[in-house]
């Protein structure tokens, strides 16, 4: 596990990042429970950033409002995480590994957003007058400027876990599941990102993953011939990503499955599929091996990438050649 460590930064402050791990093995059983704490830190841009005339300024001091309200100077982003994890050799052909995780995480760094909003003017960043920041900024302050904040907090949590069974001497069956689950406070305007006055997970804190995937493979070796048969289960899930959107129509958010969304196109939820691959092979001696491969046998509509196509059936055959080493012993 790495090890844990400390930071002193002039923007940021102090960080302490720890990291603590308790194992316990006997013969071919092991059990884990481990902690860890991670952050992103906020980049140059977020922190001293001054673009477009003094239109996005970064918040490395913070900003004061007209009405009083103070926008705290940015902090990095932190996640922290508990593991519990299980493997062992159960009998001669069968191995078991799981883990189960929670995390929380929170100070989230926001996408530049206006902070002058509600006919407020920013008036300091700092102690500094907003005059002095932008020369030609009035008295009043600015009434529009552009920056980064941090917001949110979310728990995550999960499992997963993996299969190997021995068949036979030729023939392996290997089966892996994940489950992954949140918890947002959509009651929580600190949840808001795009400090619109209301929460809404697919805009403010997107998760972009699927709740349950599963693959099951079976594996085959016997002297010269070799092949395997995988198939892979994803979940339908909603994607969201600034411009990029993929996801279920949503009314509230006036999105359409297969119709434009902003500037770009919406198509639909990624994943949704059962995918089927398989591989067989032939090797004829040291040197030379031949194989063929067919992936997604059964034409399923696969699709894992926002603005992509469905990725239908392919082939493809490989004839490898070994060549011995030269100048060897």
């Amino acid at each position: 596990m790495p090890r844990p460590r400390a930071d002193q930064h002039d923007r940021y402050g102090f960080n302490f990042i720890p990291k603590a791990g308790l194992v316990w093995t006997k013969n071919d059983h092991s059990a884990r429970l481990t902690y860890g704490r991670g952050i992103a830190a906020p980049t140059i841009l977020n922190l001293d950033g001054y673009l477009f005339g003094g239109l996005l300024i970064g918040n490395a001091e913070g900003y004061t409002l007209s009405d009083g309200t103070v926008i705290d100077a940015l902090q990095v982003e932190t996640i922290n995480s508990v593991e519990i994890g299980y493997k062992a050799k159960l009998t001669p052909k069968f191995f078991f590994d799981g883990n189960a995780y929670y995390n929380r995480s929170k100070n989230f760094l926001s996408p530049a957003i206006n902070i002058a909003t509600q006919g407020r003017r920013v008036v300091q960043r700092g102690d500094t007058p907003m005059s002095e920041v932008v020369p030609g900024t009035p008295e009043t302050g600015a009434a529009t400027l552009l920056t980064y904040v941090n917001y949110g907090e979310v728990d995550t949590y999960g499992a997963d876990l993996g299969l190997n069974y021995t068949l036979t001497n030729a023939l392996g069956l290997v089966l892996n599941y994940s489950w992954f689950g949140y918890e947002l406070d959509e009651s929580d305007l600190g949840n808001d990102g795009n400090k619109d006055g209301k929460v809404q997970q697919e805009i403010d804190l997107p998760i972009n993953t699927p709740a349950h995937k599963a693959s099951l493979g079976i594996n085959y070796s016997q002297k010269k011939l070799f092949g395997s048969v995988f198939t892979r289960w994803v979940q339908a899930y909603d994607f969201f990503s600034g411009i990029n959107v993929a996801a279920e129509a949503n009314p509230d958010l006036n999105l359409r499955e297969n119709a434009r969304f902003g500037r770009t196109w919406n198509y639909g939820p990624l994943g949704g599929f059962v995918n089927v691959d398989v591989s067989a092979g032939y090797r004829f001696n040291n040197y030379f091996t031949a194989s063929a491969q067919v992936s997604n046998l059964f034409d399923s509509e696969v699709r894992e990438f926002v603005a992509s196509p469905f990725i239908g059936r392919l082939y493809s055959v490989e004839l490898k050649v070994n060549l011995p080493a030269i100048g060897g012993n």
